[in-house]
């Protein structure tokens, strides 16, 4: 079966799954813990289909399955105890009697076509079963791969900061640390993280999916599910308002005076 294909099934597999577990504990916020653990399991899935493994795979998949992992802790650490994400619990009241299979289109089905999307040129670069040349050559790897581990440390750093801050400031404003360059160093790492992986493809036929897949992320993050809704959730606090003024929506020092730029 063609590899596009094992992965798009092995993908809505995945996400039923998820929806399934989410119907039994009656949280939908299930779905941030599996995303990142959705990366690994591609991962795992296209370099099992060859028996292929130069040295540029293992690097490749360490890389997205130490994120994958990292991320899904961080949220299991972040939710323990706490009640279902507002987000989702917004949504759950919103849609009211149409929430269970509005939650399957909305959530999960729509997070799985954007899971299979992103991991377009792992999937390609992974299931490659040979390649009559030095692929990618040593050299063509070390700046893809400095650029993803510096996007994972970021939002690493960033995401412990707040962990430890918000132990002992549960309702206060973090601008301190990474925070104080950015009010959201974290997706803006994540970000980071996936362009050094889309440079991985640039050295070969996979360029395109490459774009497509930090583009999409990035959108994502920016404009969309990311910092749009955390942005709306502290409207109208005067303490946030200022914080605007002060610090960067997504990108370090990217500001002109008091408007925010980026």
């Amino acid at each position: 079966m063609n590899i596009w294909l094992i992965s798009l099934l092995a993908v809505w597999l995945f996400i039923n799954l998820a929806y399934l577990a989410s119907r039994v504990l009656k949280r939908n916020d299930i779905m941030d813990i599996l995303w990142g653990l959705g990366f690994s399991m591609l991962t795992i899935l296209n370099l099992s289909l060859t028996a292929y493994y130069p040295i540029w795979k293992i690097v490749l998949s360490s890389l997205v399955i130490l994120w994958s992992i990292r991320l899904s802790l961080h949220i299991i650490l972040k939710n323990s105890g706490k009640s279902e994400d507002f987000r989702y619990q917004n949504w759950r009241k919103s849609w009211g009697k149409t929430e269970w299979w509005r939650s399957y289109l909305q959530i999960y089905l729509l997070q799985g076509f954007f899971m299979f999307v992103i991991a377009l040129p792992i999937i390609g670069l992974l299931s490659k079963s040979f390649h009559p040349f030095s692929f990618p050559k040593q050299n063509l790897m070390y700046f893809p791969v400095i650029v993803a581990v510096l996007g994972l440390l970021i939002e690493s750093i960033a995401d412990y900061q707040k962990t430890v801050f918000k132990k002992t400031n549960a309702s206060g404003l973090m601008k301190t640390g990474l925070w104080k360059y950015s009010r959201h160093p974290n997706y803006f790492g994540e970000a980071v993280f996936w362009w050094g992986i889309a440079l991985l493809s640039f050295v070969d036929t996979y360029l395109i999916y490459g774009i497509i897949s930090a583009t999409v992320i990035t959108v994502l993050l920016r404009y969309v599910s990311g910092v749009p809704m955390l942005e709306k959730a502290k409207e109208g606090n005067a303490a946030y308002e200022q914080y605007k003024k002060e610090t960067p929506v997504f990108v370090p020092f990217l500001k002109s005076g008091k408007k925010i730029t980026n």
